[in-house]
């Protein structure tokens, strides 16, 4: 009714303006017709005709009114070509425009093809979009990937897409950036799809010419070697709402600035390395590669949550870093600002960034004792790993987690003074500390992870009275005779104290029906042969009663703080 209405007022006031041009000479005020009308998917598009109340849309016999210079054409669903008139809409001033024409098709959703200019398309498993590779297009100077295909919008770039990968005999790898074997020479420039989403891993990958890339806001993850190794790329314009960056991501580019996005959750390994190690045949006989990463400082955002191993390694020039105020829960693995310019200009010793240790920078001395400073409230993965100098270390309190690897194959390790209100004992935080007979475990400690203890050489250790997780093997191998499970426990891991050859008691705070559902899962793992296997095959366990049992069983008590097993009741 109100289109209706609109419609007769619109002709009233034209009426009169007609009227009124013709008694001062007739002048024609027609407007113009709708220009530059373009299909947008299935969208159909034309630039705005000023002075237009509106617009009238003829399609396939029916008229359409709308007020934008836009118009959904997704109801047109059967294969075939659309004739389209558009008028726009005089506002009482100016005359209704001439008909401007427009052929739209409908063409039939494929689930692979190529177009015009030999682009290479996959229907998604959405069934309603497509991911885009080279096809058979020429790749020579400044590319521009489509928006759409069969009117469906591109959304993904696909893993290799546009690298020159080459796999062989002589050259297992892939392309040589030293010597330029493989690369791609040719591409200048790109620009991608407006509507993408992700970038497949190795999509760009030794584009060696390519010197800035700006990537659609709409995209949220970016695949590992994504632009690995182009080597010239200068400038990268990174999506606002981007989550995450795989590993590799661009390793070995020149990247004069780089600005993370604060929504940023996830930054792979080696992500923006300027090094390549383990380098085999086909690359010639350099042992390792390096380029010049040459941003002077990044920001890592407050979203962070995980940091991957060497993400920043060798970038020389990097002298400024801002880290989360708050690391709690996130995850940073080792070496993550190894060689960095902040690092090659420190001195020999405590390597730390704000309240972060990162680990030890230099050769550590024999016998050497260790006091990490109270500002210290985060340690990265692997911090002291295998360093066979360490004999003692003092942690601060305020340190809440110790975090995996951290003083793995430390051989000469025998004192260790945790803080007081630590929570949790990383993975393999321990392993192949063979020199550490004892440790003093806080009772603020709920967690120990995997191995986190493995093959130490542990004679003594108390675990702590609220202790809710032991990890799988958390203990396995050590030299323990006997060892006291706290009631609070709620997750007991397999194998956790399996091949301790010495162990001879386990004493359980809990009852026997609590003990067998604790470990019911680690029994299940455990079958048939495998039965051998299991942590608790060959060591008596003992479960704690208060009172004397009543019936035959293995049962202990406290008796002045010492476990003491109740003898068998005789009827």
């Amino acid at each position: 009714m109100k289109k209706f209405m609109r419609k007769i007022i619109c002709l009233l006031l034209s009426s009169v303006c007609f009227l009124f041009c013709a008694c001062v000479g007739g002048e024609d005020n027609r407007l113009p017709s709708p220009q530059n009308i373009r299909a947008e998917g299935k969208t159909l598009v034309w630039d705005e005709v000023e002075n237009a109340l509106g617009y009238v849309l003829y399609i396939d016999g029916l008229d359409r009114d709308v007020e934008e210079n836009s118009f959904d054409l997704s109801f047109l669903t059967e294969v075939g070509s659309y004739e389209i008139e558009i008028i726009a809409v005089g506002n009482g001033e100016y005359k209704d425009s001439s008909p401007a024409t427009f052929t739209y098709k409908v063409e039939e959703v494929v689930s692979a093809g190529n177009d015009e200019n030999g682009w290479g398309f996959v229907l998604l498993e959405d069934g309603e979009s497509y991911g885009v590779t080279r096809g058979i297009a020429n790749l020579e100077g400044d590319i521009v990937l489509p928006d759409y295909y069969k009117g469906l919008p591109v959304t993904q770039i696909l893993d290799n897409a546009f690298c020159y990968e080459v796999i062989s005999v002589v050259n297992p790898i892939g392309p040589n950036p030293k010597t330029g074997y493989a690369c791609n020479k040719v591409t200048t420039g790109i620009r991608l799809p407006k509507h993408l989403e992700s970038i497949g891993k190795s999509a760009f990958k030794f584009m060696i010419k390519l010197e800035e890339i700006v990537i659609p806001d709409t995209v949220t993850e970016i695949g590992s070697y994504a632009f690995g190794f182009c080597t010239n790329l200068k400038k990268v314009v990174l999506p606002k709402d981007l989550k995450r960056i795989r590993s590799h991501c661009f390793q070995c580019c020149g990247l004069t600035e780089l600005v993370l996005p604060e929504k940023l959750e996830y930054i792979g390994a080696e992500a923006f390395s300027g090094f390549i190690r383990h380098l085999e045949c086909g690359w010639g006989n350099l042992d390792y590669y390096e380029t010049e990463q040459n941003f002077t400082e990044i920001v890592i955002p407050e979203s962070v949550k995980y940091i991957g191993e060497e993400a920043f390694s060798y970038c020389k020039k990097l002298t400024e870093i801002v880290l989360p105020s708050n690391l709690e829960g996130v995850e940073i693995e080792r070496n993550v600002f190894y060689k960095t310019g902040l690092y090659n200009n420190s001195s020999n010793g405590l390597f730390c960034i704000g309240n972060l240790l990162c680990g030890y920078k230099g050769e550590m001395p024999k016998n050497s004792k260790v006091t990490v400073p109270e500002t210290v409230k985060y340690i990265e993965n692997y911090a002291f790993y295998e360093q066979k100098g360490l004999k003692s270390i003092v942690l601060p309190d305020g340190l809440k987690t110790l975090e995996a690897h951290v003083f793995e194959y430390c051989e000469s390790l025998t004192e260790v003074r945790l803080p007081s209100d630590l929570t949790e004992i990383g993975a393999w935080a321990f392993r192949d500390c063979s020199s550490l007979t004892e440790i003093e475990i806080p009772n603020t400690v709920t967690e120990i992870e995997e191995h986190a203890f493995y093959e130490s050489g542990l004679e003594k250790i108390v675990l702590p009275a609220g202790l809710e997780v032991l990890g799988e093997r958390a203990l396995m191998g050590i030299n323990l005779k006997t060892i006291i499970i706290p009631r609070s426990l709620q997750y007991l891991g397999r194998g956790v104290l399996l091949n301790c050859d010495l162990l001879e008691s386990v004493y359980y705070e809990g009852s026997e029906s609590e003990w067998n559902a604790l470990v019911a899962q680690e029994n299940s793992d455990y079958v048939g042969e495998d039965a051998k296997y299991k942590a608790f095959s060959n060591e008596t366990v003992y479960t704690y009663s208060e009172s004397q049992p009543l019936e035959a069983g293995n049962y202990w008590r406290y008796e002045n703080g010492v476990p003491t097993v109740w003898d068998i009741l005789k009827v």
